[in-house]
């Protein structure tokens, strides 16, 4: 299963003015710590699917994957692990379905993965599913890669 969740507030949600509902229906799984990431993911819609933007997309982005790194170490701490193993535990998620892939790609490249490895990141539902065994946890979820 999922120990711990780097929930992605998309930007678009937050604009919104509704809540963080995806993070509080997170919160709702026992045993699961989420954290919410609240710093763009630098996607930025279709902008950020032209390849003449990645690279400031990718600046943008940092600040989000530095998040998730720090909520990585600090979990790892609590559950006395290397903050490696924990980031095979941690699952990145977002509402948005760009700032997911996004992350996850950033996330890979800092990690030294191979480009485009292909991990699954997960929509909360999905997320929230998996312990109800509705549905499995697909074996290329974030960072299982990282294991590898």
């Amino acid at each position: 299963g999922v120990d711990s969740v780097s929930m992605h507030f998309a930007c678009h949600s937050r604009v919104q003015n509704v809540g963080n509902k995806a993070a509080e229906l997170l919160q709702m799984i026992p045993s699961t710590e989420v954290s919410v990431i609240d710093k763009c993911s630098g996607h930025g819609g279709l902008w950020g699917c032209k390849s003449s933007n990645f690279e400031t997309g990718s600046k943008v982005g940092k600040l989000a994957t530095r998040m998730i790194k720090r909520n990585a170490s600090k979990d790892a701490k609590k559950a006395g692990r290397s903050v490696e193993d924990q980031m095979c535990k941690t699952c990145v998620s977002s509402e948005c379905p760009l700032a997911r892939g996004h992350l996850v790609q950033l996330l890979e490249k800092e990690l030294g993965l191979e480009t485009q490895s292909h991990a699954n990141p997960l929509h909360p539902i999905q997320i929230f599913a998996t312990p109800m065994g509705v549905m499995p946890l697909p074996e290329q979820s974030l960072l299982t890669m990282a294991s590898n």
